[in-house]
């Protein structure tokens, strides 16, 4: 009886039909056409269209092409890519059911055989979620990879779209259609009319902190670039040295959009810098900056005297960093706003250093040790002055308002055979002295996780208030941190690489990270800078970790002191779930391959960071595994 043939996973279920598909006869009424593969092409029909847990589903097979003859048909049916029983529902198999007995991505293949020879098979994917399932938003943001490969595809951009999904089930988003985007052309130039060669930076106006696009004029001031529609904000970034870069906001990218961007006049900031006596100080220099502009720069000569391009308009930075000779500290302000009309507010305007670094510096010699006071060779340090507040110094404009500058140190020096720095003059301030053990001579790491029998990165705070050679600079043990790796109720995963990302100054030294694999019982050990601040990272989605299909999980601590060892809280992996697609380029045949996809929390306050990341393969099909619901931050 129709409908009551039980089928799985590579049984053919065959049923016999005589089918002619829009054949092409010729003037023989008899003759029937060689029906060569890809001659007849197989779709799946799929009722409901998006059905629920435990729904009865109905796929039909519909055959299109050249074709006439007997037909065969073989049906799969997967879930989790488990195989699904399904049942024929007409003699010649093109129409089966099957109960979606769990949520998830379930796909049904097909495959036809007309008088022997192949068509093209079928395929179809649906989605099956619980009734009233809660779902959440993903935010994907497609990079596509862009070659010279086919001049007559448009250049696609970068762009963005969301995806609302079940929560907690693997989900398949079916095809990601990029769009062709629009093409801008632009022009360039200045307050007179002529052209201006530059490169042009553009982000998004929505999103301030984003990525910035690069594209250069010719050498007549005009670029073209290809962007979705939108409003964006544009650096103009001038070749010309005496020009200052400038920010257009809120520019919008339309279809046949032209931006005309003129700079408008820019004030010239000058003025004197005089030392802590109140005299020109000469090889300064100084610069200012606009957000994240490239600064101008320009060097004060024997009158202390400087001249850099600014626009008034915006917040703006002032720095002053003063020749080695003079043993002073950077000056430092980061928010300044002043925007006056009169010309000459811009250009009489004094930079003055404190009094007090007149007497304020001192002559500072030290030693690298190790920690049974033995002298080190080959030992980087590195001062770094702390906070310095805000009387370091002033700038001064002609309507008599003033700003504080902060001041600002960093140096370094090698330690020689005997353990001894060359002598250094530094500014009486708090110094965090950042210490780098030396290198093995055969390269390698005496010590686990980038510990050397030397010592571990150490950071000694030295304080600074008078001429002194007597500083030891002491390499100190490393610290240890334990801790283990689980998911679930406590569940331990073996295989997981945990690496400890340092933070703050002893990201700075560059050998201070480590990384250690989690053992059968989930258990893993650091070795680490003593009291260093470090972001633990374990990634369940690399190769090796059991069980699979876990997400990443990030944890701030702080190593104990020397010697010491620490336990840290469980790294728990959350669980994840599999977002599948397909990317297409527009006017492209087949899959797009090489564009990146990131997967970032469209419902959460911290959206914007990726949660998982894909390339796209040679069909454009990609997989992301990201975590769900209260695996994700702030939701």
């Amino acid at each position: 009886m129709i409908g009551s043939v039980l089928c799985r996973i590579g049984i053919v279920c065959i049923g016999g039909l005589i089918a002619g598909c829009g054949a092409d006869y010729d003037d023989d009424p008899g003759a029937i056409p060689d029906a060569g593969v890809g001659q007849c092409a197989l779709t799946i029909a799929v009722s409901p269209q998006y059905p629920t847990a435990f729904d009865e589903v109905i796929a039909e097979v519909q055959l299109s092409g050249n074709t006439v003859g007997f037909v065969s048909y073989q049906w799969a049916v997967t879930h989790d890519a488990l195989p699904v029983d399904f049942v024929a529902l007409n003699a010649d198999v093109s129409r089966i059911s099957f109960i979606a007995d769990g949520d998830g991505v379930y796909r049904m293949a097909v495959s036809a055989v007309v008088d022997g020879v192949p068509c093209l098979d079928g395929s179809e994917t649906i989605n099956v979620a619980q009734p009233g399932a809660a779902t959440m938003g993903y935010r994907l943001r497609l990079i596509p990879h862009h070659t010279a490969n086919d001049s007559s595809l448009p250049e696609v951009p970068a762009q963005e779209i969301v995806r609302t999904v079940p929560i907690g089930v693997d989900y398949a988003l079916g095809t990601v259609a990029l769009r062709e985007g629009v093409r801008v052309r632009g022009s360039l130039t200045g307050e007179d009319g002529a052209s201006i060669v530059a490169q042009v930076r553009i982000r998004p106006s929505a999103q301030p902190q984003g990525a910035l696009r690069d594209v250069a004029t010719d050498s007549s001031g005009k670029f073209e670039v290809w962007l979705t529609e939108g409003l964006y904000d544009v650096l103009v970034v001038p070749q010309q040295a005496n020009r200052a870069s400038r920010w257009f906001r809120g520019v919008v990218a339309g279809y046949n959009a032209a931006w005309q961007l003129q700079l408008s006049a820019q004030k010239i900031l000058s003025g004197m810098v005089l030392g802590p006596d109140g005299a020109p100080l000469a090889g300064a220099e100084v610069s200012a900056r606009q957000e994240q502009t490239p600064a101008a720069i320009a060097v004060t000569g024997d009158d202390g005297r400087f001249a850099v391009p600014v626009y008034g308009d915006e917040v703006w930075g002032l720095s002053v960093v003063p020749s080695s000779i003079h043993s002073l500290p950077q000056l430092r302000a980061t928010a300044i706003v002043f925007d006056s009309a009169e010309d000459n507010a811009w250009s009489d305007v004094t930079v003055r250093y404190a009094e007090r670094w007149s007497s304020d510096v001192y002559t500072v010699s030290a030693r690298a040790i190790d920690r049974t006071s033995e002298s080190l060779a080959g030992v980087r340090a590195t001062w770094v002055a702390r906070e310095g507040g805000s009387d370091a110094g002033i700038v001064a404009f002609a309507d008599g308002s003033e700003v504080a500058l902060s001041a600002f140190v960093r140096t370094s020096a090698l330690s020689g055979v005997d353990g001894g720095f060359p002598e250094i003059v530094l500014p009486g301030m708090d110094y965090d002295v950042v210490l780098v053990p030396p290198v093995p001579a055969d390269d390698a790491e005496d010590g686990p996780n980038g510990a050397f029998d030397d010592g571990a990165v150490t950071v000694q705070r030295v304080s600074v208030f008078a001429d002194t050679d007597a500083v030891e600079l002491v390499l100190r043990a490393p610290s240890t941190l334990r801790g283990v790796v689980t998911v679930g109720a406590g569940e331990p995963v073996a295989g997981a690489l945990v690496t400890a990302l340092p933070q703050g100054l002893w990201a700075q030294a560059g050998r201070a990270g480590a990384s250690a694999t989690s053992d059968e019982d989930g258990k893993y050990s650091l070795a680490m800078a003593p009291l260093g601040s470090y972001e633990l990272l374990v990634d369940g989605r690399l190769a090796g970790v059991r069980p699979s299909g876990l997400g990443a999980h990030r944890l701030s601590v702080t190593a104990p002191a020397a010697g010491q060892i620490k336990n840290v809280a469980a790294l728990i992996l959350p669980p994840t779930v599999q977002l599948s697609g397909r990317v297409i380029l527009p006017g492209a045949a087949g899959g797009a391959a090489g564009v990146t996809v990131l997967a970032s929390c469209a419902d959460c306050a911290a959206s914007d960071q990726p949660l998982a990341e894909a390339v796209t393969d040679i069909s454009g099909d990609f997989v992301l595994s990201v975590p769900f619901d209260s695996a994700l931050p702030n939701r």
